[in-house]
């Protein structure tokens, strides 16, 4: 397995993005989330139905 280094010592140096699919009775949504990784909040978001960056 490769090294990973999630060191940081300030903010915007290193950011976490997660997309994740849902299923609903309408169809598959997908949920797109970026994280800073020094603060530990949400930086954005989007849901929507199609997984590509449109």
């Amino acid at each position: 397995m490769a090294e990973r280094n999630f060191t940081r010592h300030a903010r915007d140096q290193l950011w976490a993005a997660d997309i994740t699919e849902h299923p609903t009775l309408e169809g598959k949504v997908y949920c797109a989330v970026v994280l800073g990784t020094f603060s530990g909040r949400l930086l954005g978001w989007s849901i929507d139905a199609s997984p590509t960056a449109a």
